[in-house]
């Protein structure tokens, strides 16, 4: 890594801390407010697309750890390539792939007002 490198606990540790701002004025990672974008048309390309769906995967890579976490995601690459999936998709395999029902803490995640607690980091504050 290089001088400048931020690792990507950093960049989570950064995106979590400016979540509840982010929140408050986007809407729900899943369900963004579309009358908060101006023009509209920017709305999936802001926070709520990318910070806050990384920072919702970076979660649940923390409650599932690293090698669960890399099968759901092979998992899912292998299953949706060249198709079309939704989130409740998302949520069914990750469910599948670990033996978990992991639908209340990616829905806590994707349809908060607040940020959730991260897990394993529970000193992180928003």
């Amino acid at each position: 890594m290089g001088h400048d490198a931020t690792s990507l606990e950093d960049s989570m540790c950064e995106a979590y801390r400016a979540a509840n701002a982010q929140l408050r004025k986007e809407g729900p990672v899943a369900a963004p407010r579309l009358s908060a974008f101006k023009p509209r048309a920017t709305a999936p390309y802001r926070w709520t697309a990318y910070e806050g769906g990384a920072l919702t995967l970076y979660a649940l890579r923390q409650k599932v750890g690293e090698a669960d976490f890399q099968r759901i995601e092979r998992a899912w690459v292998r299953e949706h390539h060249d198709g079309v999936a939704g989130t409740a998709d998302f949520i069914r395999l990750a469910g599948r792939v670990t033996g978990r029902d992991l639908g209340p803490f990616l829905r806590s995640w994707l349809h908060a007002e607040k940020v959730p607690a991260m897990p394993g980091h529970e000193d992180w504050r928003s």
